[in-house]
């Protein structure tokens, strides 16, 4: 018996060694072998080998594309017409001053990275397709400038790239690796070498220290994931086969980001859910969009981090998210609709022709970006998505459209979900809606990121202290509320517990009843659309054995009249009108509340300035309420 238990053993031993010591990559053929070898020495060997002789540009285009865009602007009218209007663009920049090291907000150096990656993307763009020095010249001021190599360094220091903000640092190291890539054939050797050791010491040696030190953005699950481990590794491609001094660390932070953002990825929900917000997303994807492409121009493959994931839907959430007006903007997001050429990127990536509708359908006319030209693909015609409504799951955002991305589109979108998260607010069933080409009710947005206490979000921070990040300041309801207190349960966790997508009508049911414990015992929020009448209907239903006191809450920018029993309100809006009706409970009523700056707690140092009206209705009861309300034309 012992020596059947000890030949069990060894065998188990034997299986684990060829477990552990068995070369993953075998499992690839023999010719891709090298291309599927995640480790820092056979990355750069591949970086050389892909790009022999230290070839450039190799950062999201090379030479064979840059040939393809040529033949774009002769032939395709959108690519010409962006060409154009990239080109007027960089008119502008080459009679303006290079960027200066100025924290512009008094915390952050974000808003020059932006500028400085935004002028060297197009400059570099133009360079490579006109072959005119003029476009280099200026680019290269503006390298020298942010690799502190500006001969009036008095005046144009950047002694750092602000790695105490990390987001600064791998944006502007995204901006140098555009700048030395895009740039390096008019560049001279030294040029190059001052370039690239500014990239080194400023940017991926950075990346590294903060990776070992575990700086909180290392492990974080949001943006900051994306953007700094994407902007140092794009820093990392540039240099990375060009010296053998920064071979080593390029390498070891390449195979860190291939392997952080293929888990970051892993987040997009079903249908490319992204529970920042529309914002974040953008901001989240375009980073991921940077270095993918740059693997794929540069190594000629990404690894296959993007294969089997939902990011593959990723556009998905930004089509469905937009509004006639605006997106949905939860989360810290702005009102506006997102021009971003990620979609032209997806679309390619993924050939989906649904994202270069959306592209294509957002800009106007004036609108370019260097993006939109490099990821732009002909051999993809753009199509509308097929149906009008979408359920996020995971994030539990759901809308509902009549006529997605037309001015007369009627759009009511709503959330559920976890409070708590990365810019969240405590805004558990709130809603926004659109129709007649207007937002009729809105979420407030971000309030100034640099007021007291405003990243403070446990259960008593300061964060739930401003209007705009509270429950009251939203679409939803305020039951027994404390003025001193969240006034919804920081970490709730809630769900849309039903989403019935139909031509006629449309019905979701969110079980918002962890919000509020244990105030409740039981909340639902019933959101109907009835497309063909473009009628709205709000049911709540709240469950209790306690005495409650629910305010009802809708935010409007229109002007509101409500009638003489109180029971309906009539909104304006240029020129345009909307009913908003009371169906139960019978004795209760509208009334208006004006939001002004200096009355609720917005940004203490602003003027006294209006911010919209809320749309309110109280509800006393002893134990049960329900509350109906309807939105028409």
């Amino acid at each position: 018996m012992k020596k059947n238990n000890r030949r069990v053993f060894l065998a188990l031993v034997v299986l684990i060694v060829l477990i552990l010591f068995h070369p993953i990559n075998n499992y690839y053929n023999a010719d891709d072998k090298e291309k599927h070898q995640i480790n820092n020495i056979s990355i750069i060997k591949l970086l050389k080998q892909t790009n022999k002789n230290n070839e450039h540009p190799r950062l999201m285009m090379g030479k064979s594309d840059i040939e393809r865009i040529k033949t774009y602007i002769n032939n395709d009218k959108f690519v010409n017409q962006q060409y154009n209007n990239l080109k007027n663009k960089a008119e502008k920049i080459i009679n303006e001053p290079p960027v200066r090291y100025d924290l512009t907000d008094g915390v952050r150096l974000l808003s020059i990275s932006r500028k400085a990656l935004d002028r060297l993307l197009t400059l570099g763009l133009l360079y490579n397709i006109t072959g005119e020095e003029i476009y280099a010249k200026r680019g290269w001021i503006e390298l020298e400038t942010i690799c502190d190599l500006n001969p009036d360094r008095i005046s144009f220091s950047f002694y750092d790239w602000h790695p105490q903000h990390f987001l600064d640092t791998a944006e502007m190291t995204t901006a140098a690796a555009i700048g030395y890539d895009w740039l390096y054939n008019y560049l001279n050797e030294n040029q190059r070498n001052e370039v690239r050791e500014a990239i080194y010491t400023k940017g991926v040696k950075e990346g590294l220290d903060a990776y070992v030190k575990k700086d909180s953005w290392t492990k974080s699950d949001n943006n900051w994931n994306a953007v700094c481990y994407s902007g140092i590794a794009i820093g990392a491609l540039a240099i990375g086969g060009d010296n053998e001094r920064y071979e080593k660390d390029a390498g070891a932070f390449l195979e860190i980001a291939i392997n952080k953002i293929s888990g970051f990825l892993s987040q997009y929900t079903l249908n490319g859910g992204w529970f920042e917000g529309a914002n974040y997303w953008d901001y989240a994807t375009t980073y991921c969009a940077y270095f993918i492409s740059s693997l794929d121009s540069s190594l000629k493959t990404d690894y296959e981090i993007t294969k089997g994931k939902d990011f593959e839907k990723a556009g998905d959430f930004l089509i469905y998210m937009t509004g006639p007006k605006a997106v949905f903007n939860y989360a810290d997001s702005l009102q506006w609709k997102i021009k971003t050429p990620v979609m032209v990127w997806l679309a390619s990536k993924f050939n989906n022709s649904e994202y270069l509708w959306y592209y294509k359908s957002i800009v106007s006319t004036s609108d370019t970006s260097p993006m939109s030209i490099i990821w732009y693909n002909d051999k993809i015609n753009e199509s509308k998505v097929k149906q009008e409504d979408m359920y996020f799951p995971g994030i539990e955002v759901a809308v509902m459209h009549t006529n997605i991305l037309n001015n007369d589109d009627t759009f009511l979108a709503f959330k559920a979900g976890k409070n708590g998260l990365s810019h969240s607010d405590l805004d558990l069933g709130t809603f926004v809606y659109d129709t007649l080409g207007e937002r009729w009710f809105e979420d407030l947005g971000s309030e100034d990121y640099n007021v007291k206490g405003y990243w403070n979000m446990g259960d008593d921070g300061l964060r739930w202290t401003y209007y705009r990040k509270r429950a009251e300041g939203h679409n939803t309801l305020v039951i027994n509320g404390d003025k001193g207190k969240p006034d919804q349960n920081v970490k709730a966790d809630t769900k849309i517990q039903s989403f019935i997508s139909g031509k006629k009508k449309s019905v979701a049911t969110l079980h918002l009843t962890d919000a509020y414990m244990p105030k409740v015992s039981s909340f639902t929020r019933t959101f109907t659309l009835l497309k063909s009448e473009k009628k709205v209907y709000i049911e709540d239903i709240i469950r209790s054995a306690n005495k409650l006191s629910i305010e009802w809450n809708a935010h409007t920018t229109a002007d509101v009249k409500i009638s003489l029993d109180k029971r309906s309100a009539t909104l304006y809006k240029n020129g345009k009108k909307i009913f908003v009706n009371l169906k139960s409970p019978n004795k209760a009523f509208f009334y208006i509340q004006k939001i002004n700056s200096k009355d609720k707690l917005f940004k203490p140092d602003i003027d006294n300035q209006f911010i919209c009206n809320n749309l309110i209705i109280n509800v006393n009861t002893s134990d049960n309420a329900m509350i109906l309300v309807e939105i028409s034309q």
